[in-house]
């Protein structure tokens, strides 16, 4: 994205930019959750880490 016009470039969007849209429009949108564009098995993996859960909850999602 353009820093200053915040239009498209030809190399496309980042994934990190497309989180910070979907994030975005949630707000907009004024959703119950805050959607990040993390995918629902990663997202799984990593709040089950955060909490402090064994590593065999990852395995088991395949990452």
């Amino acid at each position: 994205m353009h820093n200053r016009w915040k239009t498209v470039l030809s190399g496309g969007i980042d994934p990190v930019t497309v989180g910070d849209i979907l994030t975005r429009i949630g707000a907009r949108a004024e959703l119950d959750i805050r959607p990040t564009g993390h995918s629902p098995r990663r997202g799984l993996v990593a709040e089950s880490s955060r909490a402090g859960n064994p590593d065999a909850v990852a395995e088991r999602q395949g990452g």
